[in-house]
Order: C-alpha cells, then sequence, then structure tokens
C-alpha cells in the first residue's frame, strides 16, 4: 500500500493539506465562537456583529474548501485503484499458459473488482482517515496552546493513545481481510461455473432417466451437482 502512496504523493499532498485547512478551520471556528459570546457577555455590539460576520464568511470558505477535498480524494482513490488494476494487469499479462490457467478466471475476475474495492476500503480509506484524525489532533491541540498551555501535554497524552491502540489489533483485521477477500474470490469461481454449466444441465433436464429434477418454474431446475456448487460458493 506504501508503494502506491509514494508513487502518487503529489494528489495526495494536496488531500492532506486540505485536510489540514479544513481541520484548522474548525477549531478556529470554536475560538471565533467564544470571542462572539465574550462580546455578547460584554454588551459589545459591534464586536458581536463583527465576530459573527467573521464566522459566516469562515463557514462559506469552509464547505468551499470541503467540496474541493472531496474532489480530490475521489480523484485520487481512483488513481490508485486504476493503478493496483494496471499492475494485477500487467502480472497477468507476463503469466505463462500455465501458470495463467493454474487458477479459474473467476479468480483474476476479483481480484480486478472485489481485491481492488477491499483494498480501497481497508488501505485507502483507512490511511486518510488516520490523516483526517492526525489533522483534527493537531487543530485541537493548536487552539488548546492558545486557551490555556497546561492542556497541551494531556492533548499529546490523549493523541499517543489514539495511535496506539489501533497498532494493537491491526494486525489481525488484515488476516481477516486477506481471508474475506480468498473467500470471494471462490465464492465468483464457483458462481462463474455455475452460470457456464447452465446450458448442460438444461439439456440434462430434458434427458430421459436424467438426475436433474424439473420443479415449478419459480425456481426452475437444479442438479444435485448444481446443489453443491450453490452450497459450496456460499
Amino acid at each position: 500500500m506504501s508503494y502506491y502512496l509514494k508513487k502518487h504523493w503529489k494528489p495526495i499532498l494536496l488531500l492532506l493539506i486540505l485536510t489540514t485547512v479544513i481541520q484548522l478551520m474548525s477549531a478556529g471556528f470554536q475560538l471565533i465562537g467564544m470571542r462572539t459570546f465574550d462580546a455578547l457577555l460584554a454588551s459589545d455590539l459591534s464586536g458581536f456583529l463583527f465576530w459573527i460576520a467573521v464566522e459566516a464568511a469562515g463557514w462559506g470558505l469552509y464547505w468551499a474548501v470541503r467540496a474541493l477535498r472531496d474532489w480530490s480524494y475521489y480523484r485520487t482513490a481512483r488513481k490508485l485503484n486504476n493503478a493496483v488494476r494496471r499492475d494485477i494487469t500487467a502480472t497477468l499479462m507476463h503469466k505463462n499458459y500455465r501458470d495463467y490457467h493454474a487458477q479459474d478466471k473467476g479468480e483474476y475476475l476479483s481480484w480486478l473488482t472485489t481485491g481492488v474495492a477491499k483494498i480501497e476500503a481497508n488501505g485507502w480509506d483507512n490511511a486518510f482517515a488516520v490523516a483526517n484524525s492526525t489533522a483534527r489532533v493537531v487543530a485541537a491541540i493548536a487552539a488548546l496552546g492558545l486557551i490555556y498551555w497546561p492542556f497541551v501535554p494531556l492533548s499529546l497524552l490523549s493523541a499517543a493513545v489514539m495511535i496506539i491502540l489501533p497498532k494493537l489489533y491491526s494486525k489481525r483485521v488484515t488476516q481477516l481481510g486477506e481471508a474475506c477477500v480468498q473467500g470471494q474470490e471462490a465464492a465468483v469461481s464457483g458462481l462463474k461455473d455455475l452460470l457456464s454449466g447452465y446450458d448442460v444441465l438444461r439439456f440434462s433436464a430434458k434427458a430421459p432417466g436424467s438426475a436433474v429434477t424439473w420443479t415449478r418454474p419459480a425456481t426452475g431446475w437444479r442438479s444435485p451437482r448444481m446443489s453443491r456448487a450453490i452450497k459450496k460458493a456460499s
């Protein structure tokens, strides 16, 4: 995963910058709210209106930056997914005849579809979520430092806990993700075999003395082999 992140560092850097700006703006709104409340308590109407106007303008800018961040995220994720698919395709193209047919085509299709989707969910999404959480923590610590600096050490301790805890179970999550991908590969392969044998099974259903039984049209026909294939695919 780190290989693709390093290879496409430019759009990722832009995404990180936009994410950091958004989190800094969110923390800034909290400080502006405090200033607004102070002006209200001091019966300072001009100051109150000033901070209200600043906050309104800030929210407009915030949603503009957030829309740009979302567009950048989807664009970057699409680039990373396409890079993974290109590498998978290149790997398949360089296989010899025996190695290529050693695995079912359904597994290759699963790599290009389900596998890439799993990489996006467990890889890119998690990486960007960590970056977003880190930016949020940094912005919160900066805001606390402006209010009361003794809060900063406690905030750093809390941030350390947030970073360390996910590492305790990340390996197990990775193993479960790999097992899920392998299971989906087997399911796609079984369903492909099932659909490929439709014509043969339908012809067998019409043959005299066939083991294939025809039920009502709503459920169709099903042979013992098909039942085993369906059970295996599920």
